[in-house]
């Protein structure tokens, strides 16, 4: 049980810092792409 929350909360915090690093460059992405469509 202790291994297993353990892994549980690896996973959360691995998630979080993926989630960090995406968001911008997922942000980045939406801007270009309206600008683009706006540009359009």
């Amino acid at each position: 049980m202790k291994k297993r929350t353990r892994a549980s909360r690896l996973h959360t915090c691995a998630v979080k810092i993926t989630v960090k690093l995406i968001q911008p460059k997922v942000f980045a992405l939406n801007r270009y792409v309206k600008l683009s469509a706006k540009g359009v």
